[in-house]
């Protein structure tokens, strides 16, 4: 069993560290965002004191992807897609307040430890359980702080449905004949 355990780990593991390969290199890719008139770094800068968060945050935009996320502990980062340029103030207010949720929280250490616990008990279905719960409760915690700074509810899921709809729109990448 040890061998089949071994193997699960490196796969697993390797999954994960070329997930980690992957946002090293879309940072390289990205640019550093400060607009001309500097008013997308202040947002940052001023919802960043607001929620008590003293590091410094890398504000990334990439148009080669259309991901929103935020990863690191010590110097944190925050890519947004290269649509982010046109939307209006209160969607990158709700947008970067719930990503600086995040930051505060340090929630990228724990499922980042939680990814390295499920690639060592691979095997072992409630860590799977587990590690998506520690997720899904994430998300919630930094949805609630997001209404708990005043936002109303309607208008909060009203960005997160047009949210959804702008950055998962079907890849045509994978496809064996080109779409019609």
């Amino acid at each position: 069993l040890m061998p089949i355990w071994i193997a699960g780990v490196i796969v697993f593991a390797g999954v994960l560290l070329i997930g980690l390969a992957r946002l090293r290199w879309l940072a390289s890719q990205s640019e550093i965002d400060v607009d001309g008139d500097g008013a997308l770094v202040a947002l940052v800068r001023e919802i960043a004191h607001a929620r008590g968060v003293r590091r410094p945050i890398a504000l990334l935009r990439n148009d080669r992807t259309r991901l929103l996320v935020t990863w690191g502990h010590f110097r944190p980062r925050v890519m947004l897609p290269a649509a982010a340029a046109d939307w209006p103030e209160e969607r990158l207010r709700v947008v970067i307040s719930h990503e600086l949720a995040h930051v505060r929280r340090g929630d990228w250490g724990t499922q980042l430890a939680a990814e390295f616990l499920r690639a060592l008990f691979w095997f072992n279905p409630l860590v799977w359980i587990a590690c998506r719960r520690l997720r899904a409760e994430s998300e919630l915690a930094c949805d609630d702080e997001v209404l708990n700074d005043g936002i109303e509810g309607a208008d909060y899921a009203g960005h997160l449905l047009d949210l959804a709809r702008m950055l998962n729109t079907p890849r045509h990448g994978y496809l064996s004949a080109s779409a019609p």
